[in-house]
């Protein structure tokens, strides 16, 4: 196995998948975590900032396709790496065609990671809600508020057939219990819910 991976020209692949398919496992691995912003020298945007018409385009612009590039050069060196050492040592087709092999294997996997976050970042950012279309909605209380905006409650509201839970304030003295009907009266500078009881 060793003399396989490492013996003579194949160890020009070798190296590129084994060290790209390690990269690309730990960012996949960190990603699903939620760490997503570790040692790569970019800050990599909450996609819940973004406008809620904001698209893949105004992702990428706000640094995310920057982020993403660590993971496709590891994607290109992990596909061309393992496409050009099947040449090689499968199918025998020396050097100059691995390599030509290498090149497009590495070539597609980072054009699949490519097209495969641009669909989720697609789908993100669609899925992104302005909170001011809460406005004039009914809510339950999910969390009780206290009176005199005396603290934050929570409240569960159906906007555009997705249901979205926020925080929640109210003027009522008594405040609200959970599980009330609310009416959404205003969005707060803190994106907090002004609410009144139904």
């Amino acid at each position: 196995m060793f003399e396989m991976l490492f013996a003579g020209p194949a160890i020009w692949f070798a190296v590129p998948a084994l060290v790209g398919t390690g990269i690309f496992f730990i960012k996949c691995s960190l990603m699903v975590l939620g760490v997503a912003d570790f040692d790569i020298g970019a800050d990599a945007p909450d996609l819940g900032d973004l406008p809620p018409d904001a698209g893949p385009t105004d992702a990428a612009s706000n640094g995310v396709f920057e982020f993403l590039s660590v993971q496709t050069l590891s994607a290109f060196a992990m596909g061309g790496g393992w496409s050009g050492l099947v040449a090689l040592r499968t199918f025998d087709l020396g050097v100059p065609i691995a390599l030509v092999a290498g090149v497009l294997g590495g070539m597609g996997v980072a054009w699949m990671l490519m097209k495969g976050m641009k669909v989720i970042l697609k789908l993100q950012a669609s899925g992104n809600i302005d909170i001011h279309s809460a406005v004039d909605r009914e809510g339950d209380v999910t969390v009780g508020i206290p009176g005199r905006r005396m603290g934050r409650g929570a409240v569960r509201v159906i906007i555009e057939e997705r249901q979205r839970e926020y925080p929640a304030v109210t003027d009522a003295p008594e405040g609200v219990k959970t599980g009330q009907r609310v009416l959404i009266t205003s969005i707060n500078d803190d994106r907090t819910l002004t609410v009144a009881v139904l």
